[in-house]
């Protein structure tokens, strides 16, 4: 039965531009529940606040491992960008709320089920580009 499988819960940060959205976010992200064979995965939300993504939802994203911040219509501080590249904290913005949930799905599928070692083709976004160069 149930005892027997691993429970994993994958964190979220959840930073909305009002309240009301937060708390329908969070609402539906805590409903959300996949399992298998072995594994049941959850969402646990750490944070649900309307303002932008500050440094402190970073600190607190970064001390959980695979915590993702969800940004919706709201965008990051600097400091807080800083702080999520140098922690490796994803930021993701979304302006829809079923865009953001089923992200999150597709997250905690890879977290029920990982692809094998070695199998992973690794995916990038180019988000900016920097003109590393010699001036002066």
């Amino acid at each position: 039965g149930e005892a027997m499988k691993e429970r994993r819960e994958m964190c979220v940060v959840v930073k909305a531009d009002v309240q009301g959205s937060a708390e329908a976010l969070t609402r539906a992200l805590s409903e959300l529940k996949l399992e298998n064979d072995e594994a049941i995965v959850t969402i646990k939300v750490l944070i649900s606040e309307s303002g932008e993504v500050s440094k402190s939802d970073i600190a607190v994203a970064s001390v959980t491992p695979e915590t993702t911040v969800l940004a919706f219509n709201v965008a990051a501080s600097f400091a807080a960008q800083e702080d999520a590249r140098m922690l490796n904290v994803p930021i993701q913005y979304y302006s829809i709320i079923y865009d953001a949930i089923e992200s999150v799905e597709s997250r905690m599928q890879e977290v029920l089920s990982p692809t094998p070692e070695g199998e992973y083709v690794g995916a990038a976004l180019v988000q900016e580009v920097f003109n590393i160069g010699g001036t002066g």
